[in-house]
Protein backbone atom coordinates (compact mmCIF):
# COMPACT_ATOMS: atom_id res chain seq x y z
CA UNK A 1 0.00 0.00 0.00
CA UNK A 2 1.22 3.40 -1.30
CA UNK A 3 1.70 6.20 1.25
CA UNK A 4 0.79 9.60 -0.06
CA UNK A 5 1.12 12.68 2.87
CA UNK A 6 -1.05 15.22 3.08
CA UNK A 7 0.14 18.00 1.28
CA UNK A 8 -2.97 20.35 1.80
CA UNK A 9 -2.99 20.29 5.55
CA UNK A 10 0.87 20.49 6.23
CA UNK A 11 1.12 23.37 4.13
CA UNK A 12 -2.50 25.29 6.00
CA UNK A 13 -0.58 24.98 8.86
CA UNK A 14 2.60 26.17 7.53
CA UNK A 15 0.48 29.03 6.45
CA UNK A 16 -1.08 29.31 9.80
CA UNK A 17 2.07 29.25 12.18
CA UNK A 18 4.14 31.69 9.61
CA UNK A 19 1.37 34.37 9.67
CA UNK A 20 1.08 33.84 13.88
CA UNK A 21 5.14 34.28 13.91
CA UNK A 22 5.04 37.33 12.11
CA UNK A 23 1.93 39.00 14.05
CA UNK A 24 3.49 38.08 17.49
CA UNK A 25 6.72 39.66 16.23
CA UNK A 26 5.24 42.76 15.27
CA UNK A 27 3.71 43.06 18.37
CA UNK A 28 6.90 42.51 20.54
CA UNK A 29 9.04 44.93 18.37
CA UNK A 30 6.25 47.14 19.00
CA UNK A 31 5.99 46.95 22.66
CA UNK A 32 10.07 46.82 22.52
CA UNK A 33 10.15 49.96 21.24
CA UNK A 34 7.56 51.72 23.32
CA UNK A 35 9.35 50.19 26.60
CA UNK A 36 12.67 51.73 25.02
CA UNK A 37 10.77 55.32 24.60
CA UNK A 38 9.63 55.03 28.12
CA UNK A 39 13.03 54.44 29.54
CA UNK A 40 14.61 56.99 27.33
CA UNK A 41 12.01 59.30 28.20
CA UNK A 42 12.67 58.11 32.17
CA UNK A 43 16.52 58.62 32.21
CA UNK A 44 15.87 62.09 30.71
CA UNK A 45 13.57 63.78 33.47
CA UNK A 46 16.41 61.59 35.62
CA UNK A 47 19.11 63.70 34.35
CA UNK A 48 17.40 67.03 34.41
CA UNK A 49 15.93 66.36 38.18
CA UNK A 50 20.02 65.09 38.62
CA UNK A 51 20.89 68.52 36.82
CA UNK A 52 18.91 70.84 39.17
CA UNK A 53 19.52 69.71 42.19
CA UNK A 54 23.65 69.67 41.67
CA UNK A 55 22.69 73.76 40.81
CA UNK A 56 20.90 73.65 44.04
CA UNK A 57 23.45 72.75 45.86
CA UNK A 58 26.16 74.66 44.55
CA UNK A 59 24.36 77.87 44.95
CA UNK A 60 23.51 76.84 48.34
CA UNK A 61 27.23 76.00 49.10
CA UNK A 62 27.93 79.27 47.48
CA UNK A 63 26.00 81.67 49.40
CA UNK A 64 26.85 79.75 52.84
CA UNK A 65 30.76 80.63 51.74
CA UNK A 66 29.68 84.25 50.60
CA UNK A 67 27.64 84.60 54.13
CA UNK A 68 30.61 83.03 56.27
CA UNK A 69 33.52 85.41 54.54
CA UNK A 70 30.67 88.57 55.13
CA UNK A 71 31.06 86.91 58.94
CA UNK A 72 34.54 87.07 58.84
CA UNK A 73 35.37 90.28 57.50
CA UNK A 74 32.82 91.84 59.94
CA UNK A 75 34.62 90.28 62.97
CA UNK A 76 37.85 91.44 61.71
CA UNK A 77 37.24 94.85 61.28
CA UNK A 78 34.89 95.22 64.66
CA UNK A 79 36.88 92.92 66.87
CA UNK A 80 39.63 96.02 66.93
CA UNK A 81 37.16 98.68 67.54
CA UNK A 82 35.43 96.82 70.34
CA UNK A 83 38.93 96.00 71.97
CA UNK A 84 39.65 99.44 71.50
CA UNK A 85 36.39 100.98 72.94
CA UNK A 86 36.61 98.63 75.86
CA UNK A 87 40.74 99.88 76.62
CA UNK A 88 39.12 103.34 76.39
CA UNK A 89 35.82 103.39 77.85
CA UNK A 90 38.01 102.58 81.81
CA UNK A 91 40.25 105.04 82.31
CA UNK A 92 42.11 105.04 85.84
CA UNK A 93 41.09 108.91 87.03
CA UNK A 94 43.66 108.79 90.56
CA UNK A 95 44.59 112.50 90.40
CA UNK A 96 44.64 113.45 93.97
CA UNK A 97 43.54 109.74 95.05
CA UNK A 98 46.43 107.95 96.35
CA UNK A 99 44.92 104.54 95.83
CA UNK A 100 42.92 102.19 98.14
CA UNK A 101 39.61 100.56 98.31
CA UNK A 102 36.49 102.66 97.35
CA UNK A 103 33.55 101.17 99.04
CA UNK A 104 30.96 104.08 97.91
CA UNK A 105 30.11 106.47 94.80
CA UNK A 106 27.29 108.81 94.87
CA UNK A 107 26.54 111.93 92.96
CA UNK A 108 24.86 114.67 92.85
CA UNK A 109 22.78 115.51 89.58
CA UNK A 110 22.46 119.04 90.21
CA UNK A 111 25.98 119.63 89.63
CA UNK A 112 27.32 116.34 88.70
CA UNK A 113 29.46 116.26 91.84
CA UNK A 114 31.17 112.84 92.16
CA UNK A 115 31.46 111.72 96.02
CA UNK A 116 33.94 108.62 96.89
CA UNK A 117 33.89 106.60 100.18
CA UNK A 118 36.94 105.13 100.88
CA UNK A 119 39.04 103.93 103.66
CA UNK A 120 40.82 106.80 103.85
CA UNK A 121 37.50 109.26 104.04
CA UNK A 122 35.58 111.06 101.50
CA UNK A 123 37.03 112.36 97.93
CA UNK A 124 35.02 114.56 95.77
CA UNK A 125 35.59 114.97 92.14
CA UNK A 126 33.85 118.05 90.14
CA UNK A 127 35.58 117.32 86.80
CA UNK A 128 33.85 113.98 86.10
CA UNK A 129 36.68 112.06 88.17
CA UNK A 130 39.38 113.55 86.52
CA UNK A 131 40.86 114.54 89.42
CA UNK A 132 39.82 114.58 93.37
CA UNK A 133 40.13 116.38 96.86
CA UNK A 134 39.66 114.97 99.84
CA UNK A 135 37.09 116.33 102.23
CA UNK A 136 37.31 115.13 105.66
CA UNK A 137 36.69 118.19 107.53
CA UNK A 138 34.81 117.23 110.83
CA UNK A 139 34.42 113.33 109.76
CA UNK A 140 36.01 112.06 112.72
CA UNK A 141 35.44 108.15 111.78
CA UNK A 142 37.27 108.14 108.10
CA UNK A 143 36.06 104.12 107.58
CA UNK A 144 33.60 105.32 104.93
CA UNK A 145 31.12 102.67 103.20
CA UNK A 146 28.47 104.25 102.02
CA UNK A 147 27.24 107.06 100.94
CA UNK A 148 24.41 109.26 99.23
CA UNK A 149 22.93 112.48 98.29
CA UNK A 150 19.76 113.64 98.42
CA UNK A 151 17.51 115.75 96.37
CA UNK A 152 18.33 118.80 98.43
CA UNK A 153 22.35 118.36 97.88
CA UNK A 154 23.01 117.08 101.64
CA UNK A 155 25.30 114.54 101.38
CA UNK A 156 25.35 111.49 103.69
CA UNK A 157 28.43 109.37 104.51
CA UNK A 158 27.89 105.85 106.62
CA UNK A 159 31.62 104.63 108.16
CA UNK A 160 32.08 101.72 110.11
CA UNK A 161 32.02 101.92 113.98
CA UNK A 162 31.28 105.99 113.74
CA UNK A 163 27.66 106.18 112.15
CA UNK A 164 26.41 108.02 109.93
CA UNK A 165 27.94 111.94 109.29
CA UNK A 166 25.89 114.64 107.17
CA UNK A 167 27.44 118.05 105.31
CA UNK A 168 24.61 120.48 103.88
CA UNK A 169 27.50 122.39 101.86
CA UNK A 170 28.92 119.69 99.70
CA UNK A 171 31.30 117.48 101.50
CA UNK A 172 33.30 121.19 102.86
CA UNK A 173 32.14 120.07 106.46
CA UNK A 174 30.69 117.22 107.81
CA UNK A 175 29.02 117.01 111.48
CA UNK A 176 27.86 113.40 113.09
CA UNK A 177 24.20 112.66 112.73
CA UNK A 178 23.59 109.62 114.87
CA UNK A 179 20.85 110.31 117.29
CA UNK A 180 18.36 106.96 117.65
CA UNK A 181 21.19 104.89 115.56
CA UNK A 182 22.03 102.32 118.00
CA UNK A 183 23.88 100.07 115.58
CA UNK A 184 26.89 102.72 114.00
CA UNK A 185 28.24 100.22 111.01
CA UNK A 186 26.14 101.61 108.37
CA UNK A 187 27.25 99.97 105.05
CA UNK A 188 23.79 101.32 102.54
CA UNK A 189 21.58 104.40 101.78
CA UNK A 190 18.32 104.61 100.46
CA UNK A 191 16.70 107.78 99.60
CA UNK A 192 13.33 107.55 98.65
CA UNK A 193 11.26 110.69 96.15
CA UNK A 194 9.42 111.59 99.65
CA UNK A 195 12.75 112.42 101.07
CA UNK A 196 13.12 109.44 103.38
CA UNK A 197 16.60 108.28 103.98
CA UNK A 198 17.25 104.46 104.67
CA UNK A 199 20.30 102.98 106.46
CA UNK A 200 21.31 99.44 106.30
CA UNK A 201 23.52 98.62 109.25
CA UNK A 202 24.89 95.08 109.89
CA UNK A 203 26.07 93.56 113.34
CA UNK A 204 24.48 92.58 116.53
CA UNK A 205 22.99 90.05 118.00
CA UNK A 206 20.37 91.59 119.70
CA UNK A 207 18.90 93.38 116.43
CA UNK A 208 17.04 91.23 113.73
CA UNK A 209 16.93 87.61 113.38
CA UNK A 210 19.51 87.72 110.57
CA UNK A 211 21.56 90.17 112.36
CA UNK A 212 20.90 93.00 109.86
CA UNK A 213 18.64 96.59 110.84
CA UNK A 214 17.46 99.58 108.70
CA UNK A 215 16.87 102.69 110.25
CA UNK A 216 14.98 105.17 108.67
CA UNK A 217 15.03 109.38 109.32
CA UNK A 218 12.29 111.50 108.24
CA UNK A 219 13.81 114.69 109.49
CA UNK A 220 16.72 114.72 107.06
CA UNK A 221 19.42 112.73 109.27
CA UNK A 222 18.52 114.81 112.68
CA UNK A 223 17.23 111.35 114.06
CA UNK A 224 16.60 107.77 113.03
CA UNK A 225 14.42 105.46 114.06
CA UNK A 226 14.56 101.40 113.70
CA UNK A 227 12.74 99.41 111.35
CA UNK A 228 13.40 95.29 112.50
CA UNK A 229 13.47 93.11 109.16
Amino acid sequence: MHYTPNIGFNLTSVRRWKRNYYSESRIMSHSCGEYEKACRKINSETAKLLLVSCNCLLIFWTSIKFYLSLISAIFVLCVPNISYSQVNFWQQSSDGFDGGAIFALAIDSRNNTIYAGTGGGVLRSKDNGASWTLINSGLINIDVRSLAVDASGHVFAGTEGGGIFLSTDGGAHWEPVNSGLTVKNVWCFAVSPTGQIFAGTGGGHFLSPNGSSVFRSTDNGVTWHQIML
